[in-house]
């Protein structure tokens, strides 16, 4: 017999928590995760909820919910068009194996993704404009290397994290 699944919603976005069966044999839940666009369509992003992806997806779920003027200097709420993206990205590019990012609200209504390792820090922001950027710096150079990133730079994310790690 299969428990029912644990619902909850918040904002138009959907977390739906169930018992599933891993190929392993273990027994876990599966998070979907669902979002309407203007009443239309949906993405699901299914994942195990041994992985900190999860808890990434719970915090860009919440910070959905931000008002405007968030951080009292009059910032709007993340947009839904980076919260999409940045879940997309949580749960289709980044693996398991790769480093937890440091996520965070940004004042144009954008999502930033940060890694720190040692004296160095690669940061990817999902703006509200829907351009996705991109700022490595280091001791180096500490005003940084930035670019504007496409969907597809996305999937070579190692590169990003193999440039943070070097000696």
């Amino acid at each position: 017999m299969t428990p029912p699944a644990v619902t909850t919603s918040d904002f138009g976005q959907t977390i739906e928590a169930r018992p599933a069966m891993l190929p392993s044999g273990a027994h876990q839940r599966s998070v979907i995760k669902v979002f309407a666009q203007d009443g239309q369509g949906v993405q699901v992003f299914p994942l195990w909820d041994n992985t900190w992806r999860t808890g990434i997806l719970e915090k860009l779920s919440r910070l959905g919910s931000l008002q405007t003027d968030w951080n009292s200097y009059g910032s709007p709420p993340p947009s839904s068009q980076s919260l999409r993206r940045a879940s997309w990205f949580v749960s289709s590019v980044l693996s398991d194996t790769a480093p937890r990012p440091r996520v965070v609200p940004v004042a144009d209504g954008g999502i930033l993704f940060s890694w720190t390792h040692r004296d160095r820090e690669v940061e990817i922001q999902f703006c509200s404009d829907s351009t996705i950027e991109c700022l490595m710096t280091s001791s180096e150079d500490p005003d940084g290397t930035e670019k504007a990133l496409e969907v597809a730079d996305l999937m070579q994310i190692d590169n990003y994290f193999s440039w943070l790690t070097r000696k």
